[in-house]
């Protein structure tokens, strides 16, 4: 992503904030992103895929917790949406047979033919240190790189999350 993306993202402050590519790949995240979501910069380009992560990670099944299921199921339609740009491609078809390997939910889910846009909405995490956390997410097309989608988390000022988040980032 370019340094100005950057910058916008590490201006977020508290707020988890993270660039995907039109393959649901994370490709440019700030540092309270990184703290909750995981370190992207250990991570291989596999498992910064947010597809295969929904459906491979326990770390992802457990911040989620009963939520697991509506987040696999929505970040699946959302790959389904994008797929259909580049149905055949080598890169998709690799990934889709891998994750039929590695998830009966991905193999049960994806004959369904979901399709379906990000959209605005509530976001629950628990996380492992912090505790549960509720965001307020919003995601938008940045300009002049239409196949890339900036997504922020802003905390809720309804619960103790901007605490917890403050205190997460002192650590």
């Amino acid at each position: 992503i370019s340094p100005t993306l950057q910058g916008f993202l590490d201006q977020q402050g508290i707020s988890p904030a993270y660039v995907t590519d039109q393959r649901l790949n994370i490709v440019g995240w700030n540092s309270m992103a990184n703290r909750i979501y995981g370190n992207y910069e250990a991570m291989s380009p596999r498992e910064r895929s947010t597809v295969w992560r929904s459906f491979t990670s326990p770390y992802v099944r457990q911040m989620l917790q009963e939520n697991w299921e509506t987040h696999a199921r929505h970040r699946l339609a959302q790959f389904r949406a994008s797929y259909g740009k580049f149905a055949g491609d080598p890169w998709w078809m690799e990934l889709i047979e891998d994750l039929n390997q590695a998830s009966p939910e991905f193999r049960e889910w994806w004959p369904q033919h979901d399709v379906l846009n990000g959209p605005e909405g509530k976001k629950i995490n628990h996380h492992p240190s912090a505790g549960m956390l509720v965001f307020d997410q919003i995601s938008f097309l940045v300009a002049g790189s239409p196949h890339l989608t900036v997504t922020i988390n802003i905390p809720s000022k309804d619960d103790d999350t901007i605490s917890r988040l403050i205190k997460l980032q002192s650590n």
